[in-house]
C-alpha cells in the first residue's frame, strides 16, 4: 500500500487558497491564447469523463488521467498567473482557475484543443477582505460564479465563446459560501453552505435552489425529507437529479443520502449503506449507481473508514466493495468513467498526511487496481464541510 505522499501540518487544508509548489509537470504546454477568440471552448465534442484536476507549479497546471493508457498528462498554463487565493473549476469540456482574492479573473483551459485563454476581470466589486469561496461551475458551456456575500452582485456568468461577463438573476435564497453544488445540463443546483442568518450573523444554511442558465431564472427547492442543516456533503448528479451524500447532522457524521429531482421539485432518500462511510468520502455517480468509499465513518472517531459500497438507483440496494489497495482517507476525489471509477488524492489524518496515490475500481469485475501517482500534488479540496 506504499505510495508517494507529503506530510503537512494540521490545517494545511486551507492551502487551496495559496499556490502549491509542484515539480515540473510532464508534457508542459505554456501556450496561451488571448481573450476574444470566436471559439474558446470546443463544446460540441464528447464530454471528458477522465479524471481531471488543477495544480500549481509557478503557474496553474491541468492534469488528466487516461484510463485507457494508464498514465497522466499535464499542461502548464501561462507563468504570468499564479493566484494567491484560487478557485479551481473542472467541467466536461474545460478547466479554469479563478483568482478569488481579486476579481475572479484567471485562465481557462480547453480540454479538447489543449489551449489556454485569459479570463477577464468579473463585474464583482470587492468590499474589503478576501473574496468568498463561492460556487463556481461550468454550466451549459459557460462559467457561472455565484454566492458572493459581500457587494451588491450575487453572481455572474462568463460567456466562454465571447469571453465576456454578464450579471445573473437574483436567487430566491441568500448568497453563501462552501455550498454543495452540481450541474445537470443547463441547471446548477446548490444546497446548504454558510451564509447570512440575520444582521451580523453567518451560519449553516438549510435550503437550496436551482439556477437555469438557459433562461437566467431560479427556482427554490422544497424542504428535504431529512430536515436540519448539513455540512460535509458530497454533491453530484445522476439522470439530471441532484445527489447529496455523506452529511454531518447534529454535530456528528451520518451516512445519509438524498436525491432532488428538479423536474418534479421533489426529494427522495437513499437507503443507509451497510458499511461505515460518512462525511468527506470519495463519491461519484452516473445514471445507474452511486459509488462511495472511505471518509469519516458514521460512528465518528479519528481514523478514516476503510469501507466502501456501490448503490444501485434502480434496485435501491447497496453492494459492499472489497478492500482497496490504497490507505483510507478523507476528501479524496473520484470520477466514474465507463464501467470503472478512479479515486485519487485526499488526506490521511493523525498526523495529517497529504496523499498522492490512487486506484481504479472495476464496477463490472468488482476489483481494484492501483494507478500511477499524479505528476504533481493534488490540490486539497475546499470541501463544503470545512
Amino acid at each position: 500500500m506504499g505510495s508517494p505522499r507529503i506530510t503537512v501540518l494540521f490545517g494545511f487544508f486551507l492551502s487551496l487558497l495559496t499556490p502549491l509548489s509542484l515539480p515540473h509537470a510532464a508534457e508542459a504546454d505554456d501556450a496561451a491564447h488571448p481573450a476574444g477568440r470566436d471559439r474558446v471552448i470546443v463544446t460540441d465534442a464528447a464530454a471528458v469523463t477522465d479524471p481531471v484536476y488543477i495544480g500549481w507549479d509557478r503557474a496553474c497546471v491541468v492534469h488528466r488521467y487516461s484510463p485507457a493508457e494508464g498514465k497522466w498528462s499535464s499542461w502548464k498554463g501561462p507563468r504570468a498567473f499564479v493566484p494567491r487565493a484560487a478557485i479551481p473549476v473542472v467541467g466536461p469540456h474545460a478547466a479554469a482557475v479563478l483568482d478569488s482574492a481579486g476579481s475572479y479573473d484567471g485562465w481557462l483551459f480547453d480540454l479538447h484543443a489543449k489551449t489556454w485563454s485569459a479570463i477577464p476581470a468579473s463585474p464583482f466589486k470587492r468590499k474589503g477582505g478576501i473574496m468568498d469561496p463561492v460556487t463556481a461551475a461550468f454550466v451549459a458551456g459557460d462559467l457561472v460564479v455565484w454566492g458572493l456575500i459581500s457587494g451588491d452582485l450575487q453572481g455572474a456568468v462568463l460567456d466562454t465563446h465571447a469571453m465576456k461577463w454578464r450579471s445573473m438573476a437574483k436567487a430566491p435564497v441568500v448568497p453563501r459560501y462552501r455550498a454543495a453544488a452540481a450541474v445537470a445540463g443547463s441547471k446548477l443546483m446548490v444546497w446548504g453552505g454558510y451564509g447570512p442568518l440575520g444582521p451580523g450573523r453567518i451560519g449553516p444554511l438549510e435550503d437550496g435552489a436551482v439556477y437555469d442558465a438557459s433562461t437566467d431564472t431560479w427556482a427554490k427547492m422544497q424542504p428535504p425529507p431529512m430536515p436540519g442543516h448539513r455540512y460535509g456533503c458530497s454533491a453530484m448528479t445522476s439522470k439530471g437529479r441532484f445527489i447529496l451524500f455523506g452529511v454531518a447532522k447534529g454535530g456528528g457524521p451520518a451516512a445519509e443520502g438524498m436525491v432532488f429531482d428538479p423536474a418534479t421539485g421533489k426529494w427522495d432518500t437513499i437507503a443507509a449503506p451497510p458499511v461505515e462511510v460518512g462525511v468527506q468520502s470519495a463519491c461519484a455517480a452516473d445514471d445507474e449507481r452511486l459509488f462511495v468509499w472511505s471518509g469519516r465513518g458514521a460512528a465518528g472517531g479519528p481514523e478514516a473508514s476503510a469501507a466502501g459500497a456501490v448503490y444501485d438507483f434502480r434496485t435501491r440496494k447497496w453492494t459492499r466493495l472489497p478492500e482497496a489497495p490504497i490507505v483510507p482517507r478523507v476528501l479524496a476525489s473520484a470520477r466514474i468513467h465507463g464501467r470503472a471509477v478512479t479515486v485519487w488524492g485526499g488526506w490521511e489524518e493523525g498526523p495529517t498526511v497529504f496523499l498522492m496515490d490512487g486506484a481504479t475500481y472495476d464496477l463490472g469485475a468488482g476489483a481494484w487496481t492501483e494507478i500511477a501517482p499524479p505528476p504533481g500534488d493534488v490540490p486539497p479540496e475546499m470541501h463544503p464541510g470545512w
